[in-house]
């Protein structure tokens, strides 16, 4: 093979694994009747269907081909100070754009499936509150007297902060079971295929092997046609960024930080936005697919250095 080909037998084989792996464990939860999320579905899917994609990549990568995980990123962060600011201050960027667009599209274009985002802190602290059953009485007036202090945007620089918290370790790690393999392996094998092809090849795969989970029921609930292909797309339109800041930074740990703080605000969006879907408002939904695109669009055109050299990074 030449050096500026893919290897699709090694691609292949990954692939392969990954799937077998990945889409057994989906079968197995469906076929005996396991809740996605109950405890023994999570933690069935948690430990080998969202790790299979780095289990993949350390089979094939070090016990077939006997080469170093380093080359597919896999390490600590070297020497990018500035990026522990980027990650967050791009992770902030995105949502805010997003809060921009679910507000475009609900209140001035009259969509009432995106909702509207609502950042009164005695209205989030009531959805907070609705949300988490058999509260003790004193903990409610607690709560409720700490929304008159505070306002919606205090609220949500808090959560802003817990996530990126969160997405620098905990969820970093979790993240890292899919990173290792669609931006560390999948990229390393396509990368001389071009930023484009590679983005779109990596976005595709990865989007695919999401249907089960969406099948499953953990994501876009009451809309698994139309949610199958949201996902895809938002697997897509966010590679690309991944893909960047998973080579600006060289190692993986950087995509699987940005992706842990992304997913992650699903969790908080339905505080935050009135009527709020998931399959229109969050950041797998149509306003995060069309803001991702935004950012991966912005990337081509304003680092065209990086597009140019991207083969050889």
């Amino acid at each position: 093979m030449k050096d500026n080909q893919v290897d699709k037998d090694k691609v292949r084989l990954f692939l392969a694994l990954t799937f077998s792996l990945s889409w057994l464990v989906a079968a197995l939860v469906y076929f005996t009747d396991t809740k996605a999320d109950g405890i023994m579905g999570s933690t069935l899917i948690s430990l080998f269907y969202l790790m299979s994609p780095a289990i993949a990549a350390f089979s094939v990568q070090r016990l077939m081909y006997g080469e170093n995980l380093q080359t597919c990123g896999f390490c600590f962060f070297k020497n990018k100070t500035r990026w522990y600011f980027i990650i967050p201050a791009l992770f902030i960027l995105i949502y805010a754009l997003m809060f921009g667009i679910i507000n475009l599209l609900g209140i001035q274009f009259h969509l009432s499936q995106f909702g509207m985002v609502n950042l009164s802190g005695e209205v989030m602290i009531d959805k907070m509150l609705a949300s988490m059953p058999e509260i003790p009485p004193g903990l409610v007036a607690t709560m409720k007297q700490s929304s008159a202090q505070m306002s919606g945007t205090s609220l949500l620089i808090s959560f802003f902060f817990g996530i990126i918290f969160r997405g620098f370790t905990l969820g970093m790690l979790f993240s890292l079971g899919e990173e290792l393999g669609w931006r560390g392996f999948l990229l390393r094998e396509t990368q001389k295929a071009g930023f484009l092809r590679s983005s779109l090849f990596i976005g595709l795969v990865w989007g695919i092997w999401y249907i089960p989970l969406v099948l499953l029921g953990l994501y876009h609930q009451g809309h698994t046609g139309l949610g199958v292909f949201l996902m895809v797309l938002f697997t897509i339109s966010a590679t690309p960024i991944l893909i960047y800041i998973r080579l600006k930074m060289k190692t993986v740990l950087a995509p699987a930080a940005l992706i842990s703080m992304l997913t992650s605000m699903i969790m908080i969006m339905p505080f935050i936005v009135d009527n709020y879907d998931e399959t229109y408002s969050s950041i797998i939904g149509v306003a995060g697919i069309i803001t991702t695109t935004i950012v991966s669009v912005a990337i081509f055109a304003l680092d065209k250095k990086f597009v140019k050299d991207f083969e050889n990074l």
